[in-house]
């Protein structure tokens, strides 16, 4: 999968626990409006050389997620 990171995400994805993004070549930076997907507990986007810049610091509030892989991005 190529392209940007759908910011929209947590608009209709509210229950998601579990999101791998991962060995993609997705671009851009990770959206801040995830910090919204309050039942992820998951996420992984491991050799993603494109996303660029930080884990934004809205995601200090997601307190289910137990696991960040972001490996190689």
């Amino acid at each position: 999968l190529t392209g940007a990171l759908d910011d929209t995400l947590s608009t209709y994805a509210t229950n998601l626990t579990t999101l791998d993004l991962g060995a993609n070549s997705f671009t851009g930076t990770l959206p801040s409006s995830w910090s919204n997907l309050t039942a992820l507990t998951h996420l992984n986007i491991n050799e993603n050389t494109n996303i660029r810049g930080a884990v934004p610091p809205e995601f200090c509030t997601l307190s289910q997620l137990t696991a960040l892989s972001v490996t190689d991005t």
